[in-house]
């Protein structure tokens, strides 16, 4: 059966909602895995350590300051149409915020120290 599986995302932080753009991707998990090979062939893999992330496209609205969205120890709310929803926990900015000014629109990075999903 078919079923709404993306689509509409809405983003809170500290819950202060903020309109997404187009993109929102989430890395939810705390390790990533690299393919080790070597002359032989493959040899398994490898795990590396890391934090949950999200990379976000938001608009910059009225009544907004780009500095409400370089954060620290927040939590962090994506929550898509369909139900899902992923909860950063100690969650801040990394990189630079910047405000595209013919778009309107502000790409961000996070980061947490943990994230859930529901």
């Amino acid at each position: 059966m078919a079923g709404n599986i993306g689509g509409t995302v809405y983003v809170s932080v500290n819950g202060r909602t903020f309109r997404c753009a187009a993109t929102c991707n989430v890395k939810p998990l705390k390790k990533t895995r690299e393919g080790a090979v070597g002359m032989g062939g493959g040899a398994g893999y490898t795990e590396t350590p890391r934090k949950p992330s999200a990379s976000l496209e938001l608009f910059m609205e009225a009544g907004m300051k780009v500095s409400d969205l370089d954060f620290t120890g927040a939590v962090v709310t994506i929550e898509q149409d369909n139900g899902r929803t992923f909860i950063f926990t100690d969650a801040y900015t990394i990189g630079d915020v910047e405000l595209d000014t013919s778009t309107g629109k502000v790409p961000i990075e996070i980061e947490g120290e943990d994230c859930t999903e529901q």
